[in-house]
């Protein structure tokens, strides 16, 4: 073997160098074990160009099937052995020489790499030094631990913790866990265990929670998909606990999860989430006293006030009324965040119906038309679909021409997560749902200019006085609330007089 390798270099990086820089032929072979995880067979998953080569097949005949599939032939017999060998040890390497009758014999040597084993094939016979134009293989070796060098430098300076793992398959080549293969020094820190080695260990073994917890599904959904994903996960152990801020993306057949501890985050943003909903529940009580005294002095004793003292109650009472649809519209704002439910399959068609149901009198008032084409099932949650639809339905009843007859269409479509609009979608953007729903809600009002789209979703921001149209400046606020909850954008085009789009993207 020209270029030696120790089992402790797990980059990534590592191994596409190698693949694309080694004189040998490498194949690099995934163990496929039972349910006692004991390795049974082993299968092909990559190789470079000299390797194909050399065995006379194409990367696609390659994969195809197992060594056992391949038995008894004699190079699959080979290669199943030095492969055992190296399972066995789980160390050690393994060589054998195999002499087909058609070609020059060849050694076989294996190393153990992740889940399985790299196996270099090179010619038994072969020149005296490098070949021209080649560096020799102490000068590649030595380059290529540079290069890993650097790469796990980069890694240990990052303020979160990295972690790569490769899928543990059965013999029904289903993925039953995931062994960590690269990880960096905060990973230990930040998982509470400074003393255990994560690379070679399994997800489950480190942490058996996270079937239950749902953790491993979210990997186990990234490696089948390749659907990167970004979530919060309570993460918990003995005398341990923490939130992190989760990112899994699929590389080469496995997977990398970067994490950072946002408990920190967690409790104030739960403490200002709590107080918003205190303040404004408890907020309630006096407006409605307010409201009753104010009720009682104008009937019963308007007779003892002049124009001016009735006026001033008048004033107060339309102001505690303001007041407390203000208290609500905040009340409904808190509970997005303080009262989450499980997600659940929607028929948005349903959730339209029923807010349509529900604005039935305001429809019949302004004599609106609303023209409904076939929604998409959503998952989330359905109490805040419900506020997203009505929220976005009532606007395009309100912000109208007096004496106009309002029209709303409601239509959607299926995109990918490279047609988002640009304003909502970050250059280079990687992760994310892959494909989503695109719901339009295009009405025929007043519009707006599109130098607010950046205001019209902020709490309590209003492009109209009080007088010209109703309303808190809570409405789109929680609308986008909504949509960040279920990983979704929105965003809206208009023009003054014409009318405006309201577009949101929720995951397909």
């Amino acid at each position: 073997m020209s270029v030696g390798l120790t089992s402790e270099i797990h980059s990534s990086l590592f191994l596409e160098t190698l693949l694309r820089s080694s004189q040998d032929g490498i194949v690099v072979f995934r163990t496929l074990r039972d349910q006692n995880e004991q390795g049974v067979d082993f299968r092909a998953v990559q190789a470079n160009k000299t390797a194909c080569r050399i065995l006379g097949q194409n990367p696609e005949q390659l994969f195809q099937l197992t060594l056992r599939q391949q038995y008894p032939h004699p190079l699959p017999a080979a290669l199943l052995r030095i492969l055992e060998a190296v399972v066995r040890s789980g160390s050690e390497t393994a060589a054998e020489t195999f002499s087909p009758q058609d070609r020059p014999a060849m050694e076989l040597t294996a190393t153990p790499w992740a889940d399985g084993a790299l196996v270099f094939l090179a010619p038994t016979v072969r020149p005296t030094g490098p070949l021209p134009g080649h560096p020799g293989a102490a000068d590649r070796t030595a380059e290529l631990q540079a290069t890993n060098d650097l790469l796990t430098g980069i890694l240990d300076c990052s303020m979160n913790g990295v972690l790569a793992c490769e899928p543990v398959f059965d013999t029904r080549e289903q993925i039953t866990d995931f062994r960590i293969t690269l990880a960096n020094q905060p990973a230990n820190g930040f998982l509470g265990l400074p003393e255990t080695p994560l690379v070679g260990s399994t997800i489950k073994s480190i942490y058996p929670e996270a079937e239950r917890n749902g953790l491993y599904g979210h990997l186990l959904i990234t490696a089948r998909t390749g659907q990167a994903g970004r979530f919060d996960h309570f993460y918990h152990r003995e005398g341990y606990n923490a939130w992190f801020d989760f990112s899994v993306t699929r590389h080469r057949g496995g997977i990398v999860l970067s994490f950072a501890d946002i408990t920190e985050l967690k409790r104030s943003n739960q403490s200002l989430e709590q107080f918003a909903y205190v303040a404004s529940h408890d907020l309630q009580e006096p407006l409605r006293k307010i409201q009753s005294f104010g009720e009682v002095l104008t009937s019963q004793y308007r007779p003892l006030l002049d124009d001016a003292g009735a006026d001033l109650i008048n004033r107060m009472h339309q102001a505690a009324n303001r007041m407390q649809t203000l208290v609500r519209d905040l009340l409904s704002y808190s509970r997005l965040s303080t009262q989450k439910e499980p997600f659940q399959v929607y028929a948005l068609s349903g959730i339209v119906g029923e807010v349509l149901s529900d604005l039935d009198v305001a429809l019949k008032e302004k004599k609106a038309i609303i023209d409904v084409d076939p929604l998409p099932e959503i998952l989330g949650d359905g109490l805040q679909l419900r506020q997203l639809v009505q929220n976005l339905i009532s606007n395009a009843l309100k912000f109208t021409y007096p004496d106009s007859t309002p029209y709303l269409r409601i239509g959607s479509r299926r995109v990918g997560r490279a047609e988002l609009p640009t304003e909502i979608r970050p250059v280079g953007m990687t992760v994310g749902p892959e494909s989503f729903w695109q719901i339009d809600f295009t009405d025929n009002g007043i519009g707006f200019d599109e130098k607010y789209l950046d205001r019209i979703f902020t709490i309590f921001q209003r492009l109209h006085g009080r007088s010209q149209y109703s309303g808190t400046g809570i409405g789109l606020a929680i609308c986008k609330k909504v949509v960040d909850n279920h990983r979704g954008y929105i965003t809206a085009s208009s023009r003054p007089g014409e009318g405006a789009t309201f577009r949101v993207f929720l995951p397909a």
